[in-house]
């Protein structure tokens, strides 16, 4: 068995007037969530989507409760001491709201 794939999972955050959150893994980069109209609807997926990874052998899964949690996870160096890939510019932490319900 391989090395352990680190996912991020991002919080639920406002984006074109709906609520979704992304996940990154750095090989595959950051993925765009699917925007769901209620809140509601994006913590459910995201709390599915938490322990659907949580219960796979292939990933260490990490739930970030902020943007800056997951844009410093983003970052963070890698093994080899470079710095990990860019968050997009409209990831930036006052252009988007963290809801916890």
């Amino acid at each position: 068995m391989g090395a352990l794939k680190q996912i991020l999972v991002g919080p639920v955050v406002s984006r074109n007037g709906g609520f979704a959150f992304d996940t990154f893994c750095a090989p595959d980069g950051l993925k765009r969530g699917y925007p769901y109209r209620r809140v509601e609807q994006a913590n459910y997926d995201r709390k599915a989507t938490l322990l659907g990874l949580q219960l796979s052998r292939e990933f260490v899964t990490t739930a970030c409760e902020t943007i800056l949690e997951f844009q410093l996870g983003c970052i963070a160096p890698q093994a080899d001491g470079t710095a990990g890939p860019k968050v997009p510019h409209d990831m930036a932490p006052d252009e988007a709201f963290v809801f916890q319900i």
